[in-house]
């Protein structure tokens, strides 16, 4: 009975077409049949900003430490995640003595979430807002991670425009003070 039964079901499986290598998902066609079709995963790509000369993304540690950063760079999303770009960093103490300065590059996309597009504030459609988490190495050797977050489109209302970042066994840049952020869909 269980031969059958399997039998049944894997008859049933190949007259729909399936197989291992490509999800189906049932299209319903103007009569009533059921059609698979093969779902497509299409990469999104980006620009995104931080900051500019003159006018960096500030954030602060609970020491009084700041960073002050500027860089830009692109990123895509699905179905593989890749990363380019990078800026530079200065590490300032409480009273503004600079500790470190240097480059960092984009070294991993480890998450993006964009909140849809700028058109709802007026703006250009292709601008979006969205959170990334950015995997970034230091020239100092030193990694971290960048959380990049702009708000335009829908945002979530406990965002806060700005970055923050966390340099490896070091310090953590989680209070952001200041400057602008922004991601620009490029594709589709």
């Amino acid at each position: 009975m269980k031969r059958m039964l399997f039998l049944i079901a894997a008859l049933g499986l190949a007259a729909l077409g399936c197989s291992k290598e490509a999800p189906l998902q049932p299209t319903v066609e103007p009569s009533l049949s059921v059609k698979p079709t093969l779902s497509k995963v299409e990469t999104t790509e980006y620009q995104y900003f931080l900051g500019e000369e003159g006018d960096p993304v500030v954030s602060e540690a609970s020491t009084g430490d700041r960073v002050e950063i500027v860089g830009e760079g692109t990123f895509s999303v699905h179905p593989k995640s890749t990363i380019t770009g990078g800026g530079e960093f200065v590490h300032k103490d409480g009273s503004g003595n600079v500790l470190e300065s240097g480059n960092w590059t984009a070294t991993q996309l480890i998450s993006f979430h964009s909140y849809g597009s700028a058109s709802i504030q007026g703006l250009p459609a292709e601008w979006e807002g969205g959170l990334a988490l950015i995997r970034v190495q230091l020239s100092s050797g030193s990694d971290g991670i960048l959380k990049v977050d702009c708000r335009l489109g829908d945002f979530p209302a406990a965002s806060t425009e700005g970055a923050s970042f966390v340099i490896q066994d070091a310090v953590n840049f989680n209070k952001r003070i200041g400057g602008g952020t922004l991601f620009i869909r490029t594709s589709p």
